[in-house]
């Protein structure tokens, strides 16, 4: 269980810097430097938290899911498909291992649910529709995998 903070100024400053404590936790800032960084790592590491991010991990294999089958059966058609199925398929398995990770009672960090929140958000687009993107949403979802392990 995690500890409650009761100091309500110090709740409503994380609250209202939540986004750039998150960018700060994800580009690898520790929690431990500072009592903003420990209770929004608190937060984003709760039960409740992960539990809601490994749902929306599952929403994203999902809608992967409808992709690999348009994109295969638009390939069997001739019709030209701009998104790579097998880059899909290959993410898929990272994305069903984030979500296992994600609802195991093992510690996580906040920096791993960070980018993986992240990549539920934005990466996922970016990744698959743009062909000029520095990596692949294997290589984005890896990483993530990578992090939350601490």
């Amino acid at each position: 269980m995690v500890p409650r903070c009761t100091d309500w100024r110090l709740r409503v400053r994380v609250r209202l810097a939540r986004r750039k404590l998150d960018h700060d936790l994800a580009a690898g800032h520790s929690p431990q430097q500072d009592r903003r960084f420990e209770l929004r790592a608190e937060q984003l590491t709760q039960p409740r938290a992960r539990a809601r991010l490994a749902q929306s991990v599952r929403g994203v294999m999902e809608h992967v899911g409808h992709y690999i089958e348009y994109t295969d059966s638009a390939s069997a058609r001739g019709a030209p498909v701009i998104i790579d199925p097998n880059a899909l398929k290959d993410a898929r398995d990272g994305l069903t291992a984030l979500a296992a990770r994600l609802d195991s009672s093992s510690p996580v960090s906040a920096r791993g649910v960070v980018l993986t929140r992240s990549l539920v958000r934005h990466g996922i687009s970016n990744a698959l529709f743009d062909r000029s993107a520095e990596r692949t949403l294997g290589e984005i979802v890896a990483e993530a995998l990578a992090k939350i392990e601490g």
